[in-house]
């Protein structure tokens, strides 16, 4: 009704299209598909399974999933460091970090599993951050699951391929997509003491 009395006209939104789905053609008869974003290119490039979940540790981090469920938020983040004294060396400074950054990653692939109601089987690990051995080692403990390392690649970039090429070829589902290499599998128990003890700080400092 706003929009209405504003624009002297119904508002009129663009269609909202399929990621498979021809929206039109240049000139030359080329089809033009659906656009994408970063991540879930990478999706795409990675070929993520329902129970993967994609955990992007750069100038930011990012968790991302494949589901057949809607699942939408929004992360903020503050960082906090409790318990230091004389005999804290630099080691100590060193794991609380990574641990905190991979905690804090966990959140947010607890928060996708309770959005697609669907657990996680395994994360796979990319990004800047991913090249840390110390991160490597230490994610599984935290996460709870096994961690697969992909080869450094340009995912988003073969993901918005094989997004052209589902396009082209009509079908319901993503061509077959292989990914480049093996990656690097990485296990550990569950570090359940670490977890709560990052979960116990974090609900006491929430909105500092």
């Amino acid at each position: 009704m706003v929009t209405r009395l504003y624009l002297g006209h119904d508002a009129r939104l663009p269609e909202l299209a399929a990621p498979n789905q021809p929206i039109g053609q240049t000139h030359s008869g080329a089809l033009v598909g659906p656009g994408t974003g970063d991540n879930m290119a990478t999706s795409l490039g990675l070929d993520l399974q329902p129970g993967d979940v994609c955990i992007s540790i750069g100038t930011s981090g990012v968790a991302s999933t494949a589901s057949v469920h809607d699942g939408t938020g929004f992360a903020d983040a503050t960082g906090v460091f409790r318990g230091l004294n004389t005999d804290t060396s630099r080691e100590d400074i060193a794991r609380a970090t990574v641990e905190g950054i991979l905690c804090s990653m966990r959140d947010a692939m607890v928060a996708l599993e309770d959005a697609t109601k669907q657990e996680t089987n395994r994360v796979l690990l990319i990004g800047g951050g991913a090249k840390s051995e110390a991160i490597r080692r230490i994610a599984p403990a935290i996460f709870g699951v096994d961690v697969l390392v992909p080869e450094p690649g340009e995912y988003v970039a073969m993901g918005a391929a094989r997004q052209a090429a589902w396009v082209l070829s009509g079908q319901a589902l993503p061509p077959a997509w292989a990914t480049q290499g093996t990656p690097k599998h990485y296990e550990a128990d569950p570090d359940t003491d670490t977890v709560a003890r990052y979960e116990e700080l974090r609900d006491k400092t929430e909105g500092w």
